[in-house]
């Protein structure tokens, strides 16, 4: 998903051109080193994953993960990617969300509108259950005043081509091999630069704990969160993004 979103318009659209353009993505992501993976990975373990049929008891295997990355590309510079995944959350959903930057609504002690009415226009790409997309607009209301609200514009698959059976993702895989279509699999040198990421991170979650365990809103990721099944997650994953001054966005507007 991540390669998907960054990469630069391939020169053609062919297999070839499309996973150059996402082994870039993946070899241009800032690499952490393991002193540094508390600050911006966070792995959790839902409750109750030690009663699993085959689970040891004390297995620290993670069931969910949450970290912050960042680009060195032009396009992207300063922009950071947040990304999360897991087992028993609340909903079993794949989404991106694309937050644009925050207008600036005051001019000196100037404002348009009170800053805490001013929302960022969110793009939001549903790839699974219902695969669409949502844009989330600031609009001033109708009438004389001069107040905001939010609205959406939403797009259907299945409501725009109500005839059409889309395929399972694995039935279109299978179609692609049969095919010798490439351009949805991985590549080598694309696996390479994930693991070089994922083995930096794998080190973090093995170094001894710091006696000082002061780190800016977080603690190690040596510790192993805990969140309840149902949830979204561990709140050290909130913690994660909210010292950044956001949070994860999930569209809730379903049709």
């Amino acid at each position: 998903m991540l390669t998907l979103i960054a990469m630069e318009q391939p020169h053609a659209f062919d297999p070839t051109s499309i996973r150059n353009q996402r082994v870039k993505v993946l070899q241009s992501i800032r690499p952490l080193s393991p002193k540094n993976v508390a600050t911006c990975v966070v792995r959790g373990q839902y409750k109750g994953y030690h009663k699993e049929r085959g689970v040891q008891p004390a297995s620290r295997t993670e069931t969910f993960v949450a970290m912050k990355v960042l680009l060195h590309l032009p396009r992207w510079k300063h922009v950071p990617f947040y990304l999360r995944t897991g087992k028993k959350l609340e909903k079993k959903v794949t989404e991106i969300s694309i937050h644009y930057k925050k207008p600036a609504v005051c001019i000196g002690d100037a404002c348009l509108f009170p800053e805490k009415d001013v929302l960022r226009n969110v793009l939001s790409i549903r790839i699974h259950p219902d695969d669409g997309v949502h844009l989330r607009l600031m609009v001033k209301k109708l009438g004389l005043g001069m107040k905001l609200t939010d609205t959406t514009m939403a797009f259907h698959y299945k409501q725009a081509f109500p005839d059409f059976s889309q395929p399972e993702a694995y039935e279109k895989l299978f179609l692609d091999t049969i095919r010798g279509d490439q351009t949805l699999f991985a590549r080598t040198d694309g696996i390479e630069a994930s693991w070089q990421l994922i083995t930096n991170i794998l080190e973090g979650w093995s170094r001894p704990k710091p006696r000082d365990q002061a780190v800016v809103g977080l603690q190690p990721t040596t510790q192993l969160y805990t969140y309840a099944p149902g949830s979204m997650g561990p709140k050290e994953a909130d913690a994660l993004i909210e010292k950044d001054g956001r949070h994860w966005y999930l569209h809730k507007d379903r049709l």
